[in-house]
């Protein structure tokens, strides 16, 4: 049959979305493991998730250096000789964190695998910590750091942080120059024997995976000893209610001002999760949103702004963020609160709401094409305790949602009046 391209392909409404089936691994020694076995590649990716993210933290930067030294040298490898093996096995590791959690990321052909487990067992159990690399990549990060405080939309970032959490709170702690200088590699092997005690381990399996790859998970995996001694429980935060206040960091030379401005939004379990979601990215959530088409097509004032959710384990945000000139910095937030106002006041029309109900269908669609989204996905949902179909009821409920329904999440989750406003720039402090 001859494609017609002058004619666009109908939409369809995604009804029954079929995901892959999780399974567990039963590993010898208790280690919660995780698979989809799906894809026609013979490659893998194991996340390896540990309770280590900075609210676990008793000193600033223990988390991130901790996590970044792990290549950094181990009883059997230097981290020369990790990363020349590694490359000769065609392997990638990755290493990445969140205030909740610190992961490590492999990427590997499958008839590499058992080789490239020997040096992740390696790292992840016996890290030496070397004072000498310790000092450079303190040097380097302090001075990235330097760099980067001296930006905007980092100054207006880390005050939203600090003021909407608390400056005692672990998720609102910030790091200054001189926690560099006090961190020791004794901090992060004592952080590393604690919190990356493979009693804390949880990993997740993607891509094509056959009983080989299991025994080889078997072998190098579920041969680790466990001590459950180590076992720890996670901190449980304390919140305030958001202060609504403007706050200003005036910063006479610079041309640009940073807008950071939100409230405490809602996570993923919530009931009213779904007319949440639609009337955030209906806000500011994707390019086409009402903020995007207002302070950038319309008025001229950023090259972009957005809003979303920032989810953590304890506590969501909800934010918008933008960059505008500083001449005009007063009049975008205004247009900002403006369009804030008309979503809790007036109904979404039909075909807007439509359009954004495909829009969130194909970006989930999106994220969750390929192997190894998908095992991100399932990390995802055992880390939130999130049923294994949760995006197949998500796409009903949201489908479900109406306009009174958008109407009645703005006027209860997205009061102008009650957002915490921060700008970092050339506006002036009156």
């Amino acid at each position: 049959m001859k494609l017609n391209r002058q004619q666009n392909p109908s939409l369809q409404q995604i009804s029954n979305l079929r995901l892959p089936k999780m399974e567990v691994l039963k590993l010898d020694n208790h280690i919660p493991a995780w698979m989809i076995n799906t894809g026609s590649q013979e490659l893998l990716k194991l996340q390896f998730s540990f309770p280590a993210g900075s609210i676990y933290q008793n000193k600033a930067l223990v988390s991130f250096f901790t996590l970044q030294m792990l290549l950094e040298g181990s009883q059997n490898y230097s981290a020369a000789q990790t990363a020349e093996r590694l490359d000769f096995l065609g392997a990638f590791i990755n290493t990445r964190s969140s205030k909740d959690f610190a992961y490590l990321e492999v990427f590997c052909l499958n008839k590499h695998l058992k080789e490239v487990l020997e040096i992740v067992k390696d790292i992840l159990t016996q890290a030496l910590f070397p004072v000498k690399e310790l000092n450079v990549l303190k040097q380097q990060h302090k001075q990235a750091h330097i760099i980067d405080i001296g930006k905007v939309q980092t100054q207006a970032r880390r005050s939203f942080n600090q003021e909407i959490f608390g400056a005692q709170n672990t998720y609102g702690r910030l790091a200054s120059l001189s926690d560099f200088e006090k961190l020791k590699a004794e901090d992060l092997r004592l952080f590393y024997q604690k919190q990356f005690a493979p009693s804390n381990w949880s990993l997740f399996v993607s891509g094509k995976i056959g009983p080989k790859e299991v025994a080889s998970i078997q072998e190098y995996i579920g041969s680790i000893k466990v001590a459950s001694q180590f076992s720890v429980s996670k901190p449980v935060l304390s919140f305030e209610d958001v202060n609504p206040r403007k706050i200003i960091l005036e910063q006479e030379t610079a041309v640009q001002t940073a807008i950071k401005m939100g409230c405490f939004g809602l996570d993923k379990q919530h009931a009213d999760y779904a007319a949440y979601d639609l009337a955030q990215t209906i806000i500011g959530g994707y390019f086409g949103s009402r903020l995007m088409k207002n302070i950038r097509e319309d008025k001229g004032y950023t090259y972009g702004i957005h809003s979303g959710t920032q989810a953590h384990k304890q506590k969501s945000v909800f934010t918008i963020s933008s960059q505008v000139g500083s001449a005009v910095a007063e009049q975008a937030l205004e247009e900002i609160k403006k369009e804030l106002h008309i979503m809790r006041t007036q109904e979404v029309g039909t075909q807007e709401l439509q359009l954004v109900k495909n829009y969130i269908s194909g970006s989930i669609l999106r994220s969750l094409n390929g192997p190894f989204a998908l095992g991100e996905m399932m990390r995802m949902l055992k880390e939130n305790q999130l049923p294994d179909h949760y995006f197949a009821q998500y796409l009903l409920k949201m489908q479900a949602v109406g306009a009174q329904d958008i109407l009645a999440a703005c006027h209860k989750y997205f009061q102008e009046d009650n957002m915490l406003i921060v700008m970092a720039g050339g506006v002036k402090n009156d």
